[in-house]
């Protein structure tokens, strides 16, 4: 393990007799401690065998040759996970396998918590909130809660259903320096700039004759965003499919403005904005009460 200058690192370790008893290493930095992150080694190290820490190169006892007063065995192998002295083993894929809903589970929750963190990451790159709003656009095919959302329960993107005000956005202009196909795709958002509330339209082609319309309950205070993005696959057929690593991205125009400016009910705000590829034009009104 590799130690920042003024930093430690070890395993969890009985006092008795100095093994150690997790894998989970324990930093110590300026006095205070943090719960790290064990990873495997990999080829040649190892020869591909995933083990960490790696395998003598002719241990005495196979067996037990890393269940040391230094180290801990980690496996992920199915061999090597079904002897009794390696506890610690991150082969956790099949249902069939010790703590294999524990471990799903934790995935889970684990990738919720880092999508948040990612949108409130990229809210902060560049162009105010262009970043955020191409994944917040492309990435986010549905949101039919509680399974496909992007507001995951238990993070700081969770929905909150107790914003008082309902806002209409309406997409009613999309051209592009370019020609617009008909296997073209588009998606159309309006979310809040704290990411727990978000709606958002698809459709294909150019747009339709009646505009895409999104309602987003919000507070006074919140700062609202409305993005449109496109993309085309490498392919007619298709066409119509989700957004992949090798689609082309059309790319999109953001405008974010605060929900204050639109009041009383019946106020209409009007804007065209431009982005690298797209200029859409979107109508805001405020419709009332959620």
């Amino acid at each position: 393990m590799r130690n920042a200058p003024g930093t430690t690192i070890d395993l969890p370790r009985d006092p008795a007799t100095g093994k150690p008893t997790s894998v989970v290493p324990i930093v110590t930095r300026g006095g205070q401690t943090f719960r790290g992150l064990m990873t495997s080694s990999a080829a040649p190290l190892d020869g591909g065998r995933g083990e960490c820490p790696p395998a003598d190169p002719a241990p005495a006892d196979p067996e037990n040759h890393c269940l040391d007063d230094a180290s801990v065995c980690v496996r992920h192998n199915v061999g090597s996970c079904d002897r009794p002295l390696v506890e610690n083993c991150f082969h956790h894929d099949n249902a069939d396998r010790p703590n294999f809903i524990q471990a799903y589970n934790a995935a889970v929750v684990q990738t919720e918590h880092e999508w948040c963190r990612l949108l409130h990451l990229l809210k902060g790159i560049g162009d105010g909130h262009r970043t955020a709003s191409s994944v917040m656009t492309l990435w986010v095919a549905h949101d039919t809660p509680p399974y496909a959302t992007p507001h995951p329960l238990g993070t700081s993107c969770s929905r909150d259903e107790g914003r008082p005000v309902a806002i209409q956005v309406r997409l009613t202009e999309v051209t592009s320096a370019n020609r617009i196909w008909w296997f073209d795709n588009f998606a159309f958002v309006t979310y809040t700039s704290d990411f727990r509330q978000s709606n958002r339209v698809r459709f294909r082609g150019t747009l339709p004759s009646a505009p895409p319309v999104t309602t987003l309950c919000v507070a006074e205070s919140d700062t609202v965003v409305m993005s449109s993005w496109g993309w085309r696959n490498p392919t007619v057929l298709a066409g119509s499919g989700a957004f992949t690593p090798s689609s082309r991205v059309l790319g999109g125009a953001t405008w974010v403005f605060p929900a204050s400016s639109v009041q009383p009910v019946g106020t209409r705000i009007r804007r065209q904005v431009t982005g690298e590829n797209l200029r859409v034009r979107f109508e805001v009104v405020r419709t009332g009460a959620c």
